[in-house]
């Protein structure tokens, strides 16, 4: 029984939210396996920023997706809920709030190392969880972020 609840406390993020949402068919999970990334990661890296990406991101054993274009503003906060029932797992990275978009990024670290970064985004009622395990660096996560919080007068 103990190995049992060990093992629950160890899942992942989106596991869980999937877990508690099994029955909604409005929301599509993908999980990009370590064999689809290095596939991915063989891309030619233009420069050296992008080779430094690669190399992090071999370090990643997943990527899982969970995605919904309608209800967005629903599942947002019901993940919000579910991250601040796991406060000791999670700390903040990242919050991006306007009126048209939200974003948070919460890492799970060990030992002092981020095994596990979150992220949740609502904008235009579409709502996506991207979930990364493996070993990342505080630089992967602030390059991400950098790809994912828009620009001023960016219109995607």
């Amino acid at each position: 029984m103990i190995f049992t609840a060990g093992m629950a406390t160890a899942q992942d993020f989106v596991s869980k939210f999937m877990l508690e949402n099994k029955e909604d068919t409005l929301l599509h999970y993908i999980s990009i396996s370590p064999k689809m990334m290095e596939e991915v990661l063989k891309t030619d890296a233009e420069n050296e920023k992008q080779e430094e990406m690669r190399r992090i991101m071999a370090n990643l054993k997943s990527m899982q997706v969970v995605s919904s274009k309608a209800k967005g503003d629903f599942y947002f906060h019901k993940a919000e809920k579910m991250v601040e029932k796991n406060g000791n797992r999670f700390e903040p990275f990242l919050s991006f709030d306007d009126r048209q978009e939200n974003c948070r990024i919460m890492v799970h670290r060990k030992k002092g190392k981020i095994i596990e970064l979150v992220m949740l985004s609502y904008k235009d009622n579409r709502f996506q969880v991207i979930n990364f395990t493996g070993n990342m660096n505080d630089e992967f996560i602030d390059n991400l972020a950098k790809a994912m919080i828009p620009k001023k007068g960016d219109e995607n």
